[in-house]
């Protein structure tokens, strides 16, 4: 199951929530109640061959 993250347009408070595949339905904030949230775009951060932050030295062979 993905985790997906919701930001609260009344805090700005960040949510992360492990969910069913394609369950964008908008979680009251944990912080301050509202339930005015809104599903963020997240990249997967799993250091593929065009990682902008890896070092070269991780990449054998090039």
């Amino acid at each position: 199951m993905p985790v997906y993250e919701f930001r609260c347009k009344v805090c700005s408070e960040i949510t992360s929530e492990l969910r069913k595949m394609g369950d964008f339905t908008p979680p009251d904030c944990a912080s301050c109640g509202s339930t005015e949230t809104e599903k963020l775009f997240s990249l997967f951060a799993g250091g593929g061959s065009d990682c902008a932050g890896c070092s070269s030295a991780s990449h054998k062979g090039g």
